[in-house]
């Protein structure tokens, strides 16, 4: 059995990068006008004014681009430490810790930036990590996305792991609660819609999938 969660308004409460952002603000690592602008670009995204990809590459652009990978690295664990246990949600970090006690294979699978997300992982415990990664000059500056880990991209690696550990579609689970992981539902077994957002609930409302937690 391979069990693949979504991290931000799945595993988490709320959104990981965000309240990064907020914590590098108040620690003066990133200037005040951030919150301004990732606020703007978010608002644009739920008002479907921007693709994530497109969210993800303005953000890149206005706030990560140039600046050194290791220093922001540097910030991740303390923040986590303050930040982790309160954010996440105890429904399906249960289900997180039911697989593990039954020994499914587990994955996380984000669009959240990968030195955020990985810590993450591997404090959960969680087998197999991918989330979207930043490329950096030779001094370490970041210059560029290297891969946005969006719904198509999650299908893919879901199927990846699929073939690598050789287990079949029908034992593959999933939960998410964006219908941008639409793609990742349609590539398993078991999609399951985790406190949906309103098209993704919708549509788990016509297909008949299942929902949690339950009402």
């Amino acid at each position: 059995m391979l069990e693949i969660f979504d991290l931000d308004h799945t595993l988490l409460n709320t959104n990981s990068s965000a309240a990064f952002f907020k914590y590098l603000i108040k620690q003066k690592i990133l200037p005040k006008k951030t919150r301004i602008r990732a606020a703007f670009l978010a608002l644009r995204y739920y008002r479907r004014k921007l693709s994530l990809k497109q969210l993800h590459k303005e953000v890149f652009e206005r706030v990560l681009k140039g600046r050194k990978l290791s220093e922001i690295k540097t910030h991740v664990e303390i923040f986590l430490d303050s930040f982790l246990d309160k954010a996440l949600s105890l429904e399906l970090t249960s289900v997180l810790s039911r697989a593990q006690h039954l020994g499914h294979v587990t994955a996380l699978i984000s669009a959240s930036p990968l030195f955020l997300v990985l810590p993450i992982g591997k404090r959960l415990g969680i087998d197999y990590i991918f989330a979207s990664r930043y490329g950096t000059s030779q001094d370490g500056h970041m210059t560029h996305i290297e891969e946005i880990v969006d719904g198509r991209q999650k299908a893919l690696y879901a199927k990846q792991l699929s073939r690598d550990l050789g287990i079949g579609k029908h034992a593959i689970t999933a939960y998410s609660d964006s219908i941008e992981d639409w793609p990742l539902f349609l590539a398993v077994g078991n999609p399951i819609a985790v406190q949906p957002d309103k098209r993704l609930s919708v549509l788990a409302e016509r297909r008949n999938l299942p929902v949690f937690p339950k009402i």
